[in-house]
């Protein structure tokens, strides 16, 4: 994993995974000829899949992003949003709360259901409890 908090602040909720390969880059800004970088907020319960390019602005609590996904510069990934494995999600574009995309460019093609906040909490403590099991043993 490549982490570039060295362009700005990228701050990480609890229980978060980040796959193989994965980019997370604080997206950029310019105004009057001047590149500004914007901080990257990454919620918390979140999982991304491998070899991923993350440059979006924020994504929020238990999103779940597949393997080979693009998140273009400045969107914005509302809470529990699946991101379907070899999705792009364009420059700027702001993805509601527990939906699914898909697509190269990304489009809304389901939802979620509202027991996804419950059941992926539930995992991630889960999967943290097992790491610090087979960590300390």
């Amino acid at each position: 994993v490549m982490v570039r908090a060295d362009l700005a602040p990228i701050q990480f909720g609890r229980y978060c995974l980040i796959g193989a390969r994965t980019s997370l880059h604080p997206c950029d800004t310019e105004s009057n000829g001047i590149v500004k970088f914007i901080p990257q907020t990454i919620g918390a319960d979140v999982i991304i899949g491998e070899d991923c390019v993350i440059q979006a602005a924020v994504i929020g609590m238990g999103c779940v992003i597949g393997n080979n996904c693009v998140l273009s510069k400045r969107c914005i990934l509302k809470d529990y949003v699946k991101v379907i494995e070899g999705s792009v999600i364009p420059p700027d574009m702001v993805i509601p709360p527990f939906c699914i995309v898909a697509g190269n460019p990304a489009r809304i093609v389901g939802e979620v259901p509202e027991s996804t906040s419950t059941l992926g909490h539930r995992s991630a403590v889960e999967r943290y409890k097992a790491y610090v099991l087979i960590k300390t043993n």
